[in-house]
């Protein structure tokens, strides 16, 4: 069965604007529901939130697009885990050998 509107595109990971949904029209809905405070709004309330919430999606998916420079502690553990993964998946080491480091390296530190 091939479906027009498959889960990648409506299913996906909560937002930062509205966490508490991982579906963007429900997002959409529980922010523009949000917004409103009595059943019968003035027209001119009305449009103004509409246009509130454009602004804040156009400022939302423009910072998307401008990645954020990443540290040199995170390229450094991105680096790590990726070659990791690798050494894993061309069967240089086993799984385990592959948790040990990635988990050691970056596992919370205790005292024993």
């Amino acid at each position: 069965m091939d479906s027009k509107f498959p889960p990648t595109l409506w299913a996906k990971p909560p937002d930062l604007l509205f966490p508490y949904t991982n579906n963007g029209a429900e997002s959409y809905h529980s922010h523009l529901n949000a917004e409103f405070y009595v059943k019968h709004l003035n027209i001119y309330v009305f449009v103004d939130i509409l246009k509130n919430i454009q602004k804040t999606a156009y400022v939302f998916m423009n910072s998307k697009s401008q990645q954020a420079r990443k540290s040199k502690y995170e390229r450094e553990k991105t680096a790590f885990v990726v070659s990791a993964y690798y050494y894993y998946r061309t069967e240089r080491i086993t799984r385990q050998e592959f948790l040990k480091k990635v988990c050691y390296r970056y596992g919370p530190k205790t005292e024993l």
